[in-house]
């Protein structure tokens, strides 16, 4: 081991120095996309042992602790194989991560999911611009591990293998976000926080895996910066902030670096220690079990996505590890002591010091003594005393020696395991079938007892290795394991879905419950038996269930080993077993070794034999005799056994296999038959109720003026009960709650009757229908019964005369709750799941009308509060709450009771202030478990506050004081002024009887303040002068930090103006009101001292002969107040009886500052010397008010908080103008004047802003300033110095392009002095001077388009001439004619200096420009229109027959015009003007299809439609096709389908169809479809290859409307008819 870790110094020390382990080149070896580009590859550990392995001492070879012990970053450069530690808990730090996660990892709202579907924002979360380092965490991570530890992970080509959890993670490159995140916390134990420096150059939490923090959690922290971060830490952002975020931001990816930090804490609960909750640590915890806790943390910075990442790895020791480690336990008393108070506190170094201080002092003491120091060593040094650094690391996996104290049968590690206190454990306790077990304790005992001679250890060691031995202990144990504990009330799904056993080791002469004798007609545990325990009016006892449970198997399992001969032990079985060899024989022994490998061999070979061929072919004869001769019955089951390996056994053992599945279905039926008995016993009372059943055992005289025998109701609640345990036996849940339903109601029917049921029977049980509700996840059920029971419970308690003016019903709900808020502690300590009841979000879907607007898409259902689940906190309050009221009526029951009852005599016995402690603590733990840190209710502090009462009531003062510390400063902070009251109260009187009177005075203070600040009587001025009368001060000076309580005095500052230049004076008053309770003695030795920044002003007394005034204001006046002067202030305070001292002046101040009351100091003299400090104005007031009038008092409010007095510089004066003309035009480049002047007295430095703002339509506008030109911002362009009276004029361009509308510019103007006065000062301060200028913005011209299509065609030639056959002869040429009005639409008059038409030829070669009217020559445009006309043609050189359908349709052509405007009769900036020419829409179709029709029809009255067929092409004939599709709502007479006549081109043809409404309405007519028959039948099969033409409404078109042809090319097109009623 010391070999090992030196080793690994020395590899260390020459992989930080570059030394040849790992040669610079070879970082050149690894590709570019590898994340580990400038690292070396970590060092393989091959032989990694995982069962031993531990963690680098962080003391030693860290500076995790040093002397003196002060706030600095101790950090120190990471070798790369330290990133990443394993230790021997791998298994359960990942277990416990994987917890944590499940626990917190609800996923809040929709807009919070993450890529995976999680959101665990506790303890993983992620931005969205952290998700690309999530992803590369996982890739280095799943690089690295195989590598270090090749062992334990294996890479694979889609992910990686952890062989010790034998999960393999896949589909590595996609994972992103929490998704990665997860994955991560299955392959490391190391938590990981993320970073990331933003653009305002500080870093920011941005993500990450904190499922260990201890003593925060992850979702406070994220997206905050490291400085809010560690706003708490003391002394870090004033001293480490910049060097911190200089490190993160300026270190490489090759240059990780690591440091330590520690805590003391309590528990082994990394997510949330309990002293984290600034609790005291338990009493009962030992000291040397108290944990040393070192968070050993990495920095990496992530070479791909420039991510920062923050290992911790949290590592606890116990203190008593420290036991090896020279001078650490006296160095960390010395940190204790000495270090600055401040942090100690932050650390919550007072809630431990006092425990484990001394326990370090004892292991000091304890190194003296074993000579590892001296007691004179330098405690700085003690790295320097180890030559070997101690390796001892407390496990985690496994509690405590104070935590295995704590828990009441010291086997469970869980600290969520409690105990039903409530109800008879009997009752509520989880049945399972019982299995007797016998024969294994003599088998364990036989190698124990047997006696060995010293001279055979040949024998004894033979014996120890007996495998039926062995086999035995084995078989106990794994018997042990898989049986249910007892006791055990809740068990989780698992355990529940698979058959268990209830387990008990009995020796093999075990005897049975006894039972009813053969005479006897009752059992022993009947109510009918006189001896019986419910005699006479019991119904079930817990001794029958514990019958059942423990006495009574349903399986009995006997372990017998079968004979054997002994085997000869004298001589050796193996060569393997250690033998005593002579001198002689040692010698001999090299010769012998081959011989002793065969025999090895041979061994090997026999044992192999002895365990196949155990099972002899003798055995089957030798069991059917031992089942003869036992008399065994034909169901009992015979196994044999033979010496297996552990596997094995457990193979035999589970409750799927061998043991347990041959004997589960025989124990069910066990149950079964106890359960048909019962039922035939309760059919015997199914007549009516009120009959006594037959007894011959009980006299008449036995019941005379005692409690009556069960009646027939009795019975079956009895059987009842009987038949629901039984069912629960056989894992019948419903069936169980169904019988235990009926009990209940039976139940209910005797309590209705005292004649039938006393309301003080001896014993009767309760149904446990609650718990199986809640094992079925019926949470409402569950309640409702719950409450039902209450209720019903309580009704017939009136009647019995136990209301809720006894303390016996009180008792009775406070027991019901405790055991309803102790059973779901302990369902939630296993399996048990509180459902969610937040509702979900609301989503937004569009609706389906056409205006696309959306609505909320509506829940139903609800949920009644009083059948909700809440965790057990609030059930344990309501016990306490129950408890409270049982002692208050106790108490008045024993004041009005001379009588010393027998009920009273055993309720007296009873500690109820105990109980209630003992509930309310618990209430209050749950409320903190269950409760986040960041929005813990108020009602977890009203919980500390009855502790804290209770502990008063008890007498334990010190007890109550620690809760109200607690809770006071929240109370305070938050103003709960009326409930702050009654906890100072309390606190005063544990103070008196503590006898502390410097407390005493403090909390006497605060009251007197509260009480009139609420205007209550107030009694404490008399006592505090009785106290500072008769006990002398506790310091010569008394300071009082009263910060965040209210004044004395209300004391209030004004301000008439909120802010006011330097050397301009202000207006304030000071309000001090005076109540007439105030004694004159406490007056007359006050003096109120009012501090600011750097002065103060003083009120003191000071008699006066003038006589007591009744004048309500009192007012008195200071003049002009330089601020750095000091003024005191002389009044006759007890003169002002009942009112109000306005103090008034003027404040001046030459230096900017922000003037307000940082703390009032109010000091009494005598006899004490008291200074009580108190905040700047309490409350701080929204509506201050000012004194406006003496005579009468007038007090106006100045509806603003006016307590601060902003003084600044005086601002600098200038003058700024913007002048332009009313409109610009697009596509100019528009002037804008900018005229600033200087109206200060000194030079001024001037700066302009200019800010375009985006228009709504987001077209690309553009402003020139100078050398500076951008579409939205350009800044800080100088203007130069100013000198006084100067004025600088600059001209800002603004480009135009897209919509028509308002341009809006913020200009900025920047001005600052550049003079100052005598001390250097500026005489003003730099001011800023906004601007808003809107820019209406117009067209310059209006532009409409007509065009006109014509066709003609080309000239033929001569009969004779071949080329007359050609089809580009027959061409039809289609002409457009295009008409271009231009108008000018602004209010000024343009130059127009040219006018161009580009015409694309390139993108439209099927088209030419054959004219054009553009004849304009430059000149003025006047204020109205031209017109341009041009006509296009076909280009000859292209055109083709096939191209006709085309036409001009992809023709480009756009009009450019020069203009400028015309400015005083001169042009100004040119600019052009683009007009695009529409698309051309040329009807490219030559046969045209249109219905006509009547206006409207009359249902069954038919008319006629006819169908036009148009061929306008001047030579092509059409033949077409007509098909008629089927309607519902017309009757066709004729033809549906059939061939048109041919068309011949310019001419056209009429087909009549005669059509018979048969409904009534707007009716669509049948659709026809018209194709073109030329293209063949072959074609016309083909979806697309027919030429279809669409069929015109006439209608539309006689009206002249707009016929859009686009949308009708396919034959849905639609025509409908409005039908009339005949």
């Amino acid at each position: 081991m010391y070999l090992f870790n030196f080793i690994s110094h020395i590899k260390f020390l020459t992989n930080w120095w570059n030394i040849q382990l790992h040669p610079p080149e070879s970082k050149l070896e690894l590709p570019l996309e590898t994340p580990l580009q400038v690292l070396p590859n970590p060092d393989p550990l091959p032989d990694f042992d995982i069962t031993t392995a531990t963690t680098r001492n962080h003391v030693y070879v860290n500076r995790t602790l040093r002397y003196p012990y002060h706030q600095t970053m101790a950090h120190q450069p990471m070798h790369i194989n330290n990133w990443i530690e394993i230790d021997k808990d791998y298994v359960w730090y990942l277990k416990e991560k994987a917890r944590i996660i499940q626990e917190q990892g609800t996923p809040a709202t929709a807009e919070s999911f993450d890529i995976s579907g999680l959101r665990c924002q506790n303890v993983i979360d992620s931005l969205p611009e952290n998700y690309d380092a999530c992803n590369e965490l996982l890739e280095v991570l799943v690089d690295w591990l195989p590598k270090r530890y090749p062992t334990l992970f294996k890479r694979l080509d889609t992910g990686i293998l952890n062989n010790l959890t034998q999960e393999i993670i896949t589909n590595i490159e996609n994972k992103r976000g929490v998704e990665a995140l997860i994955a991560v916390s299955k392959l490391v134990q190391d938590d990981f926080l993320m970073a990331r420096e933003r653009s305002d150059g500080h870093v920011y939490f941005v993500g990450g895996l904190v499922a260990f923090p201890g003593f925060y959690l992850l979702s406070e922290k994220i997206g905050k910066s490291i400085k809010e971060v560690h706003q708490p830490v003391p002394y870090f952002n004033e001293k480490l902030l910049l060097s911190v975020e200089r490190t993160l931001k300026r270190f490489k990816p090759h240059e990780p670096f690591e440091r330590t930090s520690w805590e003391i804490v309590d528990d082994r609960n990394l997510f949330f220690h309990n002293i984290a909750s600034k609790f005291m640590i338990p009493e009962k915890l030992h000291p040397k079990d108290i944990f040393f806790r070192v968070d050993h943390q990495t920095f990496r910075k992530l070479p791909r996505s420039g991510g920062i990442i923050f290992g911790v790895r949290p590592i606890l020791k116990r203190l008593e590890d420290f036991e090896d480690s020279p001078l650490v336990p006296e160095l960390l008393t010395r940190i204790h002591r000495e270090s600055d108070k401040k942090l100690m506190e932050y650390k919550l170094g007072p809630l431990y010091q006092d425990k484990v201080i001394p326990y370090l002092q004892s292991l000091t003491q304890k190194q003296i003594q074993l000579g590892l120091i001296k007691g004179d060593e330098a405690i700085a040094d003690f790295r320097a005393l180890v030559k070997d650094i101690p390796t001892t690391q407390t496990t985690l996996s496994l509690p405590t020696e104070s935590e295995l104290l704590t828990n009441s049968d010291g086997k469970s590690t869980k600290p969520n395991v409690v105990e039903m206190n409530s109800y008879p454990q009997e009752f509520i306790t989880q049945l399972l079938p019982v299995m007797f077990a016998a024969g294994l304790e003599k088998f364990a005992s036989t190698a124990g007892s047997e006696e060995t001679s010293e001279d055979d250890r040949v024998l004894g060691k033979q014996l120890l290795l007996d495998p039926f031995i062995v086999l035995a202990t084995r078989l106990k144990d794994t018997l042990l394991e898989k049986s249910v504990k007892k006791g055990t009330i809740w068990m989780s799904d698992a355990d529940r879905a698979q058959p268990s056993f209830r387990v008990i080791f009995v020796d093999k002469d075990v005897r049975f419950p006894p039972q009813k004798a053969l005479n006897q007609e009752h059992s022993p545990l009947s109510p009918l038996t006189p001896s019986s325990p419910l005699f006479p009016d019991g119904l079930i006892a817990p001794i029958w269930t514990k019958k059942h449970t423990e006495l009574l198997p349903s399986v009995f399992v006997l372990f017998l080993r079968l004979f054997e001969h002994p085997q000869f032990h004298n001589t050796p079985i193996s060569p393997l077993h250690n033998q005593s060899f002579s001198e002689k024989e040692l010698e001999k022994r090299k010769l012998d070794e081959r011989k002793w490998d065969t025999d090895l061999s041979a061994e090997i070979g026999s044992r192999k034999r002895i365990c196949t061929d155990r099972d002899d072919p003798n055995l089957d004869s030798r069991l059917t005799f031992i089942r003869r001769q036992s008399a065994l019955d034909s169901r009992a089951a015979l196994f044999v056994l033979s010496p297996v390996s552990p596997s094995e056994l457990q193979e035999f053992s589970l409750p799927s296999h061998s043991l347990q599945a041959a004997l589960y279905e025989p124990s069910l039926e066990h149950y079964s038959n106890h359960s048909k008995k019962a039922r035939r016993k309760r059919n015997r009372y199914t007549g009516a109720y009120g009959t006594l059943p037959p007894s011959n055992q009980l006299s008449p005289s036995t019941f005379r003026g005692g409690p009556q025998p069960l009646r027939t109701q009795g019975w079956i609640a009895r059987y009842e009960y009987k038949m629901g345990c039984f069912a629960e036996f056989r894992s019948e849940e419903e069936v169980a709650r169904k019988h235990y339903q009926n009990a209940w109601e039976v139940l209910l029917e005797m309590f209705g009757s005292p004649n039938i049921l006393p309301p003080r029977t001896k014993r009767w049980a309760e149904a446990k229908i609650i718990k199986l509700y809640l094992y079925r996840g019926e949470f409402s059920r569950a309640m409702v019964h719950f409450k039902t029971h209450l209720t019903r419970i309580t009704d017939f308690s009136n009647g019995w005369e136990i209301g809720p003016d006894t303390w016996e019903l009180w008792g009775w709900l406070a027991r019901w709750y405790r055991f309803i808020a102790e059973l779901l502690e302990i369902g939630l300590a296993t399996s048990l799941k509180l459902p969610d009841y937040i509702p979900p979000l609301e989503t937004v879907v569009p609706s389906s009308s056409s205006s696309q607007e959306f609505s909320i898409e509506p829940h139903y259902g609800g949920m009644n509060p009083g059948s909700v689940v809440q965790h057990p906190g609030y059930f344990y309050y309501a016990a306490a709450v129950c408890t409270q009221r049982r002692l208050e009526q106790f108490t008045l029951a024993s004041q009005s009771v001379n009588d010393a009852l027998s009920s009273l005599v055993n309720e007296s016995k009873v500690d109820h202030r105990m109980v209630m402690l003992e509930l309310y603590t618990k209430s209050y733990e749950m409320f903190k478990k269950h409760t986040s840190k960041q929005s813990q209710s108020r009602f977890t502090f009203h919980i500390a506050f009855r502790i804290a009462s209770i502990y008063h009531d008890s007498g334990k003062y010190d007890m109550a004081v620690k809760f109200l510390e607690r809770i006071v400063k929240s109370y305070q902070r938050e103003q709960w002024n009326s409930i702050l009251l009654a906890i100072l109260r309390i606190w005063y009187n544990c103070a008196s009887e503590m006898k502390n009177v410097g407390t005493m005075v403090t909390l006497l203070i605060e009251m007197i303040c509260y009480d009139e600040w609420l205007n209550n009587e107030v009694d404490g001025y008399g006592r505090l002068a009785d106290i500072i009368k008769n006990n002398p001060s506790p310091a010569p000076v008394m300071r009082l930090d009263l910060v965040e309580t209210p004044t004395l005095f209300p004391t209030t500052l004004a301000f008439y103006e909120p802010a006011v230049a330097t050397s301009h004076p202000s207006s304030f008053q000071i309000h001090i009101q005076f109540r007439k309770r105030i004694p004159q003695t406490l007056r007359s030795l006050l003096s109120i001292r009012i501090e600011f920044q750097s002065t103060f002003w003083m009120v003191n007394h000071r008699a006066s002969s003038t006589p007591q005034s009744s004048d309500i204001v009192h007012f008195e006046n200071l003049g002009l107040i330089h601020m750095q002067d000091y003024r005191e202030l002389f009044a006759d305070l007890n003169s002002i009886e009942d009112g109000t001292l306005v103090v008034s002046g003027c404040v001046v101040s030459d230096v900017p500052v922000v003037l307000q009351v940082s703390r009032v100091i109010y000091t009494i003299n005598s006899p004490w010397n008291l200074e009580v400090v108190f905040g700047p104005m309490f409350p701080p007031k929204t509506n201050s008010l000012w004194l406006a009038s003496l005579h009468p008092s007038t007090f106006i409010p100045l509806h603003r908080d006016a307590s601060c007095l902003i003084i600044r510089r005086k601002a600098c004066q200038i003058e700024l103008k913007i002048t332009h003309d009313s409109f610009a035009y697009l596509d100019e480049r528009f002037p804008i004047t900018i005229t600033v002047g200087n109206l200060d007295e000194c030079d001024i430095n001037v700066t302009l802003d200019i800010l375009l703002q985006p228009t709504p339509d987001e077209s690309v506008n553009r402003i020139h300033f100078e050398a500076f030109s951008s579409t939205a911002l350009i800044k800080g362009v100088a203007c130069g110095t100013l000198h006084p009276g100067e004025y600088v004029q600059k001209i800002l361009y603004i480009h135009n392009t897209g919509r028509p509308g308002e341009r809006i510019l913020d200009i900025s103007v920047q001005a600052s002095p550049i003079c100052a006065n005598e001390e250097g000062t500026p005489v003003a301060h730099s001011n800023e001077t906004l601007r808003t200028v809107a820019i209406p913005t117009v067209a310059p011209f209006n532009i409409l388009c007509d065009t006109l299509y014509r066709h003609r065609r080309r000239p033929s030639l001569l009969p004779f001439d071949l080329g007359t056959y050609t089809p580009s002869m027959v061409e039809i040429v289609c002409e457009a004619l295009v008409k271009v009005i231009i108008t000018n639409m602004g209010l000024s008059r343009l130059v127009i200096f040219r006018i161009d038409n580009v015409f694309d030829s390139t993108s439209s070669p099927k088209a030419r420009l054959e004219s054009t009217s553009m004849n304009v020559d430059e000149g003025v445009f006047p204020l109205g229109s031209f017109t341009i006309v041009d006509m296009l043609t076909p280009n000859s050189a292209s055109m083709t027959h096939t191209q006709y359908t085309l036409g001009l349709l992809s023709v480009k052509m756009t009009i450019l015009i020069g203009r400028s405007r015309l400015i005083d009769g001169s042009p100004g900036n040119t600019a052009t003007t683009d007009v695009s020419i529409p698309p051309f829409a040329a009807q490219p179709d030559s046969v045209h299809a249109v219905l006509e029709l009547p206006a409207t029809g009359i249902l069954h009255v038919p008319f006629i439609a006819i169908l036009r067929i148009l061929n306008q092409h001047p030579w092509k004939t059409f033949d077409g096709y007509f098909q008629l599709e089927p309607s519902d709502h017309f009757v066709v007479s004729g033809l549906r389908s059939g061939a048109l006549p041919l068309v011949v081109g310019g001419c056209e043809e009429r087909i009549p169809f005669k059509l018979i409404p048969v409904s009534c309405g707007i009716i669509q007519l049948p659709a026809f479809q018209i194709t073109d028959r030329r293209k063949g039948p072959a074609a016309r099969e083909q979806e697309g290859a027919v030429k279809r033409y669409p069929v015109i409404d006439g209608r539309i078109e006689e009206r002249g409307q707009d016929v859009k042809t686009d949308n009708l090319t396919s034959d849905k097109g639609r025509i409908f008819m409005t039908i009339f009623p005949a």
